[in-house]
């Protein structure tokens, strides 16, 4: 018997049972009971052809052993894997859900597999980076080596996805684990996969901003946007502005220092996934008194806005930086109109003459235009720092100038397709690339299930040349924090990001179905629980060998 079926077979006893003492156990109250499927990976590889049988493994008998290159990278990386799927346990702060152990059935097999041969086959980089290689090969008991495993990669990042699935499709069996024989080449089909996470409507503690990075590598997602600042607070600790956080943070212990940045930007290096912070310029509802300082003394906006961002390079290594740019209120900025210096508007003759003639509506739309046009010009080639920016969709629709290589970030109309694929098909028609998250707003709850939708979403879904589709970077997962904090963050995210990591990652014709998808995401779900996080239920139903 394969592996699969003698593992559903162990691991659904208890389901039998109960449908023995109640036969209308496959629903509940109208809602259908999903049976979880056993050792199938999350997101679905680009290919996977499994073989007949499967191989043991002892937990006291098993190591990585790396075969090709290494790097410290790699070697955090073995012993984070050897505690997560050993004792089901988060190695920094969390612990495994109390188990249910099970007799173990004498279990043969192939044979037993004392360790996974990685080999990693060039240098490990630095930090990740856009397009970076996260392709990787992960065969076992394969009949070119039917009593090995390997795991091959030409990239670091490579190898920490690989190991990732590695983890997934191992089978607990009592004191034992079961893999079955399996070849798998995988790679993701967008290398933009992220999740955007708001720090500013309600501070989060850093553990559970790691608490999310781990969560997030399960799901292979590779960007973690830091929504860190906005108008509510501003909990950045700046050291050449300290006002900034001084007076605009909720406390001055809900801050995020140089050492917090360090840790977050680490942690997420070792997990392969990118930091790119977000920093709103303007803000969205620009309301606090520093901020209207700035507004009035627009001659100094470019000396602050170079050492500001000369410090955020320095803390995030990343070559993005996101700039915000949506929801500004127009009104607001037009009361502050007969503020600004008069030399800004002297450094802009086609500026001043058009002031002059034009309607009050124009004005505003004029100067927000202009002002965002010196920011941009003045950080991309006054600045020099080979920042590449990334801003909210209404930059372009209210025709800033930009840098040509900027990428536009399509978040509104989450409800109707029709609109946010036609802009992002805009968007890719001139030239720029692009990013989705319109149909995947996390804060948008619904009651009951509802990660079915995220299915229905492609960022490449739109009418558009090659080409154009060709500057679609991927997308993200998306959750403002109005209603967040650290009681609800994992919970309301997890596993509802989880879909999005799929359509990010996976074959697009494979991952159409959210019927299809749901006994995998059962399983998935109950793994990170058993793994020690507070992911959300899908429904009724129960997460074998956990109590």
């Amino acid at each position: 018997m394969k592996i699969k079926e003698k593992s559903a077979e162990i691991l659904t006893v208890d389901y039998k049972i109960l449908t023995k003492i109640s036969p209308d156990i496959e629903s509940f109250a109208g809602f259908p009971y999903i049976e979880p499927t056993v050792g199938r990976p999350w997101p679905l590889p680009q290919s996977e052809t499994p073989g007949d049988g499967y191989m043991t493994v002892d937990p006291t008998d098993f190591t990585f052993q790396a075969t090709g290159e290494s790097c410290d990278i790699l070697t955090k990386a073995f012993q984070r894997y050897q505690s997560i799927i050993f004792s089901h346990e988060n190695p920094t702060m969390h612990k495994p859900r109390n188990q249910k152990e099970r007799v173990s059935e004498n279990l043969i097999g192939e044979g037993q597999l004392t360790s996974l041969n990685v080999n990693l086959a060039s240098p490990c980089e630095d930090y990740p980076y856009l397009n970076m290689d996260e392709q990787y090969e992960l065969k076992i008991c394969a009949p070119d080596s039917p009593t090995e495993a390997t795991l091959d990669s030409n990239s670091i990042w490579g190898i920490l996805r690989g190991l990732e699935t590695f983890s997934q499709i191992l089978v607990k069996n009592g004191s034992l684990y079961s893999v079955s024989c399996t070849q798998i080449l995988d790679f993701p089909r967008y290398a933009h996969r992220g999740v955007h996470l708001d720090t500013s409507r309600h501070f989060l503690p850093l553990e559970k901003i790691l608490e999310n990075l781990d969560l997030m590598a399960m799901n292979k997602f590779n960007i973690f946007h830091w929504h860190i600042v906005d108008d509510q607070s501003f909990p950045y600790v700046s050291s050449v502005y300290p006002d900034l956080s001084a007076k605009g943070a909720w406390s001055d212990i809900h801050v995020y220092t140089l050492q917090d940045i360090n840790i977050v930007v680490n942690y997420a290096r070792d997990l392969g996934i990118r930091v790119i912070p977000e920093f709103d310029t303007p803000e969205t509802e620009p309301q606090s008194e520093l901020t209207v300082r700035l507004i009035q003394a627009m001659k100094k906006i470019s000396v602050f806005l170079q050492n500001l961002f000369q410090e955020i390079a320095s803390r995030f290594p990343d070559h993005y930086l996101h700039l915000g740019g949506d929801e500004v209120p127009f009104t607001c900025w037009s009361r502050k109109l007969n503020s600004v210096s008069f030399s800004f508007k002297k450094n802009y003759k086609l500026f001043e003459i058009v002031y002059n003639r034009a309607t009050i509506e124009n004005k505003r739309q004029f100067y927000e235009i202009k002002l965002w046009q010196k920011k941009f010009i003045l950080s991309w080639r006054t600045y020099n720092m080979f920042l590449t920016y990334i801003v909210w969709e209404e930059v372009f629709n209210n025709g800033v100038q930009i840098a040509p290589d900027t990428v536009v970030h399509v978040w509104k109309h989450s409800s109707t397709p029709i609109w946010f694929y036609s802009e992002i098909a805009s968007v890719t028609a001139a030239g720029y690339q692009a990013l989705l998250s319109s149909c995947w707003y996390l804060n948008l709850i619904e009651y009951g299930t509802d990660w079915q939708k995220f299915y229905d979403c492609d960022p490449q879904g739109f009418d558009g040349t090659d080409e154009q589709k060709s500057l679609v970077l991927g997308g993200e997962a998306c959750m403002w924090a109005e209603y967040i904090d650290e009681t609800n963050v994992i919970s309301t995210m997890w596993p509802r990001a989880a879909p999005v990591a799929e359509r990010l990652w996976s074959n697009k014709n494979d991952t159409t179905s959210a019927d299809e998808a749901s006994p995998r995401l059962e399983e998935h779900r109950c793994r990170l629980f058993r793994r020690g996080y507070a992911v959300e239920p899908l429904g009724p139903s129960y997460c074998p060998e956990v109590l």
